[in-house]
């Protein structure tokens, strides 16, 4: 017996010595001798037994036998729990064999052990232990292998939160975890959590094994993959180039994985169309392969096919299908004519064709493929069905929709007959056919089809994720064009919301399907929803370049038509301002659909000041009240039928010399005007300024004024008001309202043209007479707020202040404390520290302006955040050192609660890090780099 003994332990170390220097198959016959002396001697019943037959298990389990590996590990796991129960040690061996199920691809009993593991686990060691740590983060990985990916996130995001408070789980093991939760999220579709989850592996990965490992180059590769997937392809190039320099340094160029990477890196340049670059590589892959494998063999003349696909895409079709010939003619050498890699060749020759335009030649090249296709395959195959859809598009593209459909229906028929329809393809196909139906004039057909694949995509990847919502927005389209306007804005919506959540806010895609959002809404009067949306577009665009300072002003002028549409006019009005200052500021030809907006908003306003004024008219002069409410209640043509009526009546009984038939004129011309029929309106108050005299004849020359300066005839308008004036000077009063009015009007019409000096010479004559004459209202404040700004462009700082308060004072009488009135009074206090920055009232309007965004906004959103940006910058400008910088921390610190979101401007950001840097607080300094929280 103890010569048996001993001859275990010798045979244990031996094996242990083999295993641990990667001699597998040594260790494993020195296993099966350990295991066969135990049966021999009749001794299987001892825990000793039982971990040595764990021992042999992994052996094979190292060696990918997973039938004996798994037939070791369930006999040691009995022997364990019948000699110690559910002890630490069986739960190791049951860990041990669900990996080995996983690896077998029998998915669901490896779920059902990690779960008997974690359990046991969770009662022996505790939830503060490094092993019930492990098991979370393996029963994750069995979920992901189930397609459970909620469950799989849930599993690796508790196993993060506990390995991070323990210190016995390595970094190395956090790497692990933040590995796996990324790929589970890249498999569940939310690419912005799969890339935030890598790239805090990748920062460990670089600590703790640098940026020339093996491991580091894997989870770089991963990255590219969720980039691509995200539709972010120039850093999915990064990535692959960075993962492609280090997997150089450590292997050979002749390596497989090496010219497969390439390969890939190359398809991703293909994607943002930079043929160039990736026939570039495509050309360094054939170097590599000729020199490895020779010019004679199928590699190489897949690598002739991948180059002549990039002359493709540079239009060069000559070399192109000189290339795609050299390919087809060596692989008919090598592997004949009847082979799939063949076909394969012939295909791409067909797309080269299409391309070139040569579409019956095309044709032939996928006729040929398919009856290549069909010989291989009986006809059941989808590789038949992705020919017919390659078929199917050539037809589309020769106008030839018969033939497309019935291509497409085939393929379709055959994925369904062949049960294939859980396939991206079959999808395309649907959506090819809804495309085919919708250029027919055939959109319910054509919505029928797009629904389908909708629900296909729901099938094979849930309502959450970014292939879904791609077809959803297809359908949302297909709405849109068949007048279904409530139904294209629910589906719109819903794709906004899960792109923003699977993408994230700077996503390119994201941003794109916001924008046709904001732009549906607008067209079919929900206001309110695309304003909303132009909002978010506004503050996600820091305008970096000329171009994006140019798309800025756009949303700004998208804004203003919102706005104006909300009936909030000076919002509007002030939207449109800073849009046009922008685009000044750009030096940029501005587009047609620039153009087309400017004309449609300031006609728009044009009619909403008309009603604005009328209105504020009426509330002095008009005594009547009954007729008032009664023309208000009078439908469009009751009230047209009603003036022309009374026109009628008063020239029938008085003539065209009647004041009273002249104020039917203006009031005609009013009501045109009001509704936007600015023809008609020109004509009837043109008519008062012919037939009318004295202060009818100046009413209307005003108002024709207003509408040319509103439509952009400004030489028109210049005229009439300078006879208006003169009228008022050479028959009126210079002090009266009439005059005041039209001061006020000519400072509008200088403004308009940018000439800001004579705008504020009119506007100074008119708020002198103002005060007087006319009540105050939004008009008003508009003109105050102008002349502060123009005062303070002409370095009139102490004048600016001057208008900058009384506005303050305006807004807080009549609206209360609001944020318009903490925008009033910090660029009031701004004005008076430029001139002073000791100036104790120019600190409390910016304390009270600070307080009311506070109270309005709360003290952690973007907007307050972006507040203590512009102050920061601002107070550092001043020499205010210490309340500047603090400013620009807070910035930075709200900033750091809102994810992917910039609210901290590049100026503020550099002034920051510059200060810290300087101060040497490097702490600070450090945990701003890494986009860390200061506190």
């Amino acid at each position: 017996m103890a010569f048996y003994i001993g001859e275990i332990m010798k045979l244990r170390r031996e094996f242990q010595e083999a295993h641990q220097n990667g001699e597998y198959m040594e260790a494993i016959a020195l296993g099966k001798r350990i295991y066969d002396l135990y049966r021999e001697n009749n001794d299987c019943n001892t825990m000793e037994y039982a971990i040595d037959v764990n021992n042999l298990a992994i052996a094979f389990d190292d060696i990918c036998m997973y039938e004996k590996a798994q037939k070791y590990y369930k006999e040691a796991a009995e022997l364990k729990r019948e000699i110690g129960g559910e002890c630490s040690s069986y739960s190791d061996t049951l860990n041990n064999l669900a990996i080995t199920y996983s690896n077998m691809a029998k998915y669901e009993d490896a779920v059902t052990l990690q779960k008997q593991v974690l359990e046991i686990r969770d009662r022996l060691l505790g939830r503060g232990h490094e092993d019930y740590v492990a098991s979370l983060y393996n029963l994750g990985n069995a979920y992901e292998d189930v397609k459970q990916y909620d469950k799989a996130i849930e599993m690796h995001n508790k196993a993060l939160l506990k390995g991070q408070r323990l210190r016995t789980v390595s970094k190395m093991d956090l790497a692990d975890i933040l590995t796996s939760l990324g790929r589970a999220y890249e498999k569940q579709g939310n690419y912005k959590k799969a890339e935030k989850a890598l790239k805090r592996a990748l920062d460990i990965l670089k600590v703790e094994r640098g940026e020339e490992s093996q491991y580091y180059m894997m989870n770089l590769l991963r990255m590219a993959t969720v980039c691509e997937k995200a539709g972010l392809l120039e850093k999915a190039a990064y990535c692959c180039e960075k993962a492609m320099k280090i997997r150089k340094k450590i292997t050979t160029e002749s390596h497989l994985e090496y010219i497969t990477n390439l390969n890939t890196l190359a398809t991703l340049y293909a994607k943002k169309n930079d043929f160039t670059r990736s026939l570039e590589i495509h050309q360094k892959v054939q170097s590599i392969v000729k020199n490895l494998l020779g010019d004679h063999h199928t590699f190489y003349a897949e690598g002739l096919n991948h180059m002549a696909m990039d002359y493709c895409g540079l239009q060069e079709y000559k070399k192109a299908l000189e290339l795609n010939d050299k390919s087809l003619e060596l692989k008919k050498q090598l592997i004949g004519e009847k082979h799939g890699q063949y076909v394969i060749s012939l295909l791409s020759r067909g797309t080269i064709l299409d391309k070139k335009g040569d579409y019956d030649e095309a044709l032939q090249c996928y006729q040929k493929a398919l009856d290549m296709r069909n010989e291989l395959y009986q006809g059941k195959s989808i590789a038949c069905a992705d020919t017919m859809l390659a078929m199917a598009r050539v037809y589309t593209h020769k106008k030839d929709n018969k033939n497309a459909e019935q291509y497409l229906l085939q393929s379709r028929e055959l994925r369904r007959e062949l049960n294939e329809i859980e396939d991206s393809a079959y999808v395309l196909n649907l959506e090819m056919l809804s495309e085919l139906y919708y250029s027919e004039k055939n959109i319910e057909k054509g919505i029928a089809f797009c629904k389908e694949a909708v629900e296909m995509q729901k099938r094979m990847y849930g309502q959450i994720h970014p292939l879904y919502a791609r077809v959803l927005e297809h359908l949302g389209k297909l709405y849109i064009a068949a007048n279904k306007s409530e139904s294209a804005l629910k589906a719109l919506q819903k794709v906004v919301e899960i792109e923003e959540e699977t993408l994230g806010e700077e996503n390119p895609k994201y941003k794109n399907s916001l924008e046709m959002l904001a732009r549906v809404s607008y067209q079919n009067g929900a206001y309110e929803l695309s304003m909303n949306c132009w909002e978010k577009l506004y503050n996600m665009n820091f305008e970096e370049t000329t171009e994006k300072r140019f798309a800025s002003a756009k949303i700004e002028l998208w804004l203003a038509s919102c706005a104006l549409h909300l009936e909030n006019l000076s919002k509007a009005k002030a939207y449109y301002e800073k849009a046009m200052e922008k685009k000044e500021q750009c030096n940029i030809n501005t587009d047609q659909e620039w153009g087309i907006m400017i004309k449609t908003f300031l006609l728009t306003l044009a009619q909403k000041n008309e009603q604005k004024l009328k209105k504020d008219k009426e509330k002095i002069k008009r005594t009547e009240e009954k007729k008032k409410t009664e023309k208000s209640n009078m439908s469009f043509e009751e009230k047209e039928k009603y003036l022309l009526y009374c026109y009628e009546q008063r020239i029938a009984e008085f003539g065209a010399n009647d004041l009273q038939a002249q104020q039917c004129c203006i009031e005609i011309g009013d009501f045109y005007a009001e509704i936007g029929v600015y023809d008609k309106a020109f004509i009837w108050l043109e008519k008062a300024e012919k037939q009318g005299e004295g202060k009818i004849y100046a009413e209307a020359v005003r108002k024709i004024g207003i509408l040319c300066l509103l439509g952009g005839n400004y030489k028109k308008a210049f005229e009439k008001f300078i006879h208006a004036i003169k009228y008022q000077q050479e028959y009126g009063s210079i002090e009266g309202e009439e005059y005041c009015i039209l001061m006020g009007l000519m400072g509008d019409f200088y403004f308009t043209l940018k000439d800001i000096e004579k705008s504020l010479c009119y506007y100074e004559i008119w708020h002198k007479l103002f005060y007087d004459k006319t009540l105050k209202n939004q008009l008003y404040l508009e003109r105050i707020q102008r002349m502060g700004k123009i005062s303070e462009r002409l370095k009139k700082k102490e004048q600016a202040s001057i208008y900058y308060k009384e506005a303050a004072e305006y807004i807080k009488q009549n609206k209360g404390e609001c944020l318009e009135l903490a925008r009033e009074l910090l660029k009031l206090g701004e004005v008076l520290l430029k001139i002073d920055k000791n100036n104790i009232q120019g600190e409390q309007n910016i304390n009270e302006a600070i307080k009311l965004f506070g109270n309005e906004k709360g003290k952690e959103s973007k907007i307050y955040g972006k507040l203590m940006s512009k102050l920061g910058v601002f107070y550092v400008s001043l020499d205010k050192i210490e309340q500047g910088i603090s400013f620009l921390e807070q910035s930075y610190q709200i900033q750091c609660v809102y994810e992917q979101t910039k609210i901290l401007s590049k100026k503020g950001y550099e002034t920051l890090t510059k200060y810290l840097k300087e101060s040497k607080d490097n702490i600070k300094y450090q945990l701003i780099k890494k986009g860390k929280p200061l506190y």
